[in-house]
């Protein structure tokens, strides 16, 4: 034990350096994560080294798990590609942070890249040419409690044209390409070749043979398929989370990029689907890591206009160590090329309620006047439902970049939308214009953070020169006050949620008229498991927001 007491102390080197030292050498750093890691290596279980939570046999093997935690954050800010192969080795066994250290590698080569690549916004003549072609595109409204298909306005035309010259260049959404026949449920019969193949990419990935594991990944997905869509019926291996070839998919991508085939990775990111499991959790996760590795894998072989769409989804708003200054995976990249962000969301709005089922959408393009209807469902049946404002976030990220310019905007879509469409948009509101915890002109203030199930929105009340006043808040919740009587329940409590967090006691009768609401969703266990009570949400909301409104 005195040995490794001995290499503990030669660990914590990490928290000692000044801040103005040279930076360590991956090669030093690897060095000493080897040496510490000498038995864990040396097998091919899960290593307690990288667990300093869980109870250990002794203080020493937690403090050795803190030292390797700390080396393999170094080798992600210090390192490059010739520290890979150890991370897919630690990866292999069971550490949480390796992967986490290869995407800052690959998000630091990422923005080397971009400084080689021109990324310029769409010019006034693409925009012309764009225009001249809409005359067949018809914008979705809510007149009379459903949606009309009507011409946009000029405004709305210029932004649209602007949006769709800048994803011209967009691939298929991320995650969302169907596997036809796969289904948790129904496992095929044990197959040898797909479990060989696997053994083999296990193998490879405890090894650190990336190359190995490009072999392996390639044979499996190949033996369903691949690259035509796959025969998922004959996959034999699902997990809690998803399928064997999901998983497979999902790691070939990461090898390809850490290869340099940033083309296939980028194919494969997108098409890896993030959940097709028994269990739902975690999925957001992964989906947005799977943007992130498109963004990287694209901007690296063809530029900033391919993804366009996914920097718009702003889902790199992490720490990201040394690079947290400049947001690499946002929509800052477009902002310093010139890109009007705002203007791309405005333009992705114009197509708001065009993800409705696809039946849906055609019988309100049916009901247009003509020569409309013969138009926009010919572009229907060309280019698909073009539903950009939801595969984009665009109500979010108006929101979030407008700030106190969306107020407004945002408050008409609040009142002139229909189903999940109204929904996030008085939810976004809610969030933008929320009352924050404290006066945030004071020195002692305490971020409220913003919020957002898939898209942050910061809030106005997070800045002393944004924040509205009492008097602004009852404004806004007066406007939002119909949607309480509103015939739909989850409008109802969407709306509820919003009026508490904006605060104002101008809500509270109206408010408790909901107390017997009748709108029921789900429900709940009893302690003994052996009977169900009904969930009435919109009465929890309501009773929620009257307790945020006591001062």
């Amino acid at each position: 034990m005195r040995g490794l007491i001995v290499l503990l102390c030669s660990c914590w080197w990490l928290s000692a350096i000044p801040a103005h030292a040279e930076a360590p050498a991956p090669a030093d750093i690897e060095r000493k994560l080897r040496t510490l890691l000498t038995r864990c290596l040396a097998g091919t279980d899960e290593c307690q080294e990288f667990d300093f939570r869980v109870p250990a046999e002794t203080e020493d093997m937690q403090q050795v798990a803190r030292s390797v935690k700390g080396l393999i954050d170094e080798l992600g800010e210090h390192g490059g590609a010739e520290v890979l192969p150890l991370l897919w080795q630690l990866d292999a066994r069971g550490s949480f942070d390796a992967m986490q250290a290869r995407e800052v590698i690959q998000t630091r080569s990422m923005l080397r890249a971009l400084a080689t690549r021109s990324c310029a916004p769409p010019s006034n003549e693409e925009i012309a040419a764009e225009r001249a072609g809409l005359g067949d595109f018809a914008v979705l409204r809510a007149q009379g409690g459903k949606l009309v298909a009507v011409r946009p306005t000029p405004e709305e035309l210029e932004d649209l044209s602007y949006f769709l010259v800048a994803v011209r260049e967009a691939g298929p959404p991320v995650g969302e390409t169907h596997e036809p026949g796969g289904d948790w449920r129904k496992p095929a019969q044990a197959n040898a070749s797909l479990d060989a193949a696997d053994a083999e990419l296990r193998s490879a990935r405890l090894r650190g043979d990336i190359r190995g594991m490009d072999t392996a990944a390639r044979r499996y997905l190949v033996l369903l398929g691949y690259p035509a869509p796959l025969k998922a019926s004959e996959e034999n291996a699902y997990g809690w989370h998803g399928s064997r070839y999901a998983s497979v998919m999902r790691e070939w991508a990461a090898v390809q990029e850490d290869l340099g085939a940033f083309s296939e990775a980028a194919a494969l990111y997108r098409r890896t689907s993030p959940v097709d499991g028994a269990c739902g959790t975690g999925w957001e996760i992964t989906l947005n890591e799977q943007i992130l590795g498109v963004i990287r894998t694209t901007e690296q072989h063809a530029g900033c206009r391919g993804i366009v769409a996914e920097r718009l989804l702003d889902v790199g708003d992490r720490y990201w160590g040394d690079l947290a200054a400049s947001p690499p995976y946002g929509p800052t990249r477009l902002r310093e090329a010139g890109f009007d962000v705002a203007r791309l969301y405005r333009g992705a709005l114009v197509t708001r309620h065009r993800d409705l089922p696809p039946e849906e959408l055609k019988r309100v393009l049916s009901a247009a006047p003509e020569p409309l209807r013969t138009d926009a469902l010919r572009r229907l049946q060309q280019r698909g439902p073009e539903a950009w404002e939801k595969r984009v976030l665009a109500l979010e990220g108006f929101a979030d970049v407008g700030q106190r310019d969306a107020l407004d905007p945002l408050a008409a879509l609040a009142l002139d939308s229909l189903g999940e469409t109204q929904h996030r948009a008085v939810a976004a509101l809610g969030i933008l214009a929320g009352r924050p915890r404290s006066d945030p002109c004071s020195k002692n203030h305490v971020l409220g953070g913003g919020s957002g199930e898939r898209r942050p929105i910061r809030m106005l009340g997070d800045q002393c020169a944004t924040a509205l006043n009492p008097q602004e808040r009852d404004a806004m919740a007066t406007r939002l006050l119909p949607l309480l009587k509103a015939k739909d329940g989850q409008t109802r409590e969407v709306t509820a949620k919003a009026l508490g967090q904006l605060g104002s006691p101008l809500a509270a009768p109206q408010l408790r008229k909901l107390s017997k609401d009748p709108y029921t969703r789900g429900g709940y266990f009893s302690e003994d498991h052996t009977r169900t009570y009904p969930r009435y949400p919109v009465r929890e909301a309501a009773a929620d927001a009257l307790s945020q409104l006591k001062p």
